[in-house]
């Protein structure tokens, strides 16, 4: 767990760097999946118009996309629960080191 230099960082450390990185992340998807979710807002609401308007093509084009969305966002979710699992385990792992220290 050494770097070039010749310094080695401890596994508490290591592992709260990396735990920072998850967190990081975690949170930056949590911001796109928001983002997500008023572009659905928006297309749904553009949809409705549409179909009134009585232009079934570009609604057809435009629900098509809205379900691009969904399912983007469904995978997003998933990638969030896998982050955050994988921090509970760095979690785990350090408390164990810590017991056996």
């Amino acid at each position: 767990m050494g770097n070039i230099f010749g310094d080695q960082k401890t596994l508490k450390q290591y592992i709260r760097e990396q735990k920072r990185v998850v967190d990081r992340s975690v949170r930056q998807l949590e911001r796109e999946r928001g983002a997500m979710d008023r572009d659905q807002q928006k297309l749904t609401i553009e949809i409705k118009k549409l179909a009134k308007a009585g232009q079934m093509k570009s609604v057809r084009i435009m629900a098509k996309d809205l379900i691009r969305v969904k399912k983007h966002q469904e995978k997003m979710a998933t990638l969030v629960a896998q982050l955050r699992a994988l921090a509970l385990q760095m979690t785990t792992v350090a408390s164990m080191h810590q017991l056996t220290e």
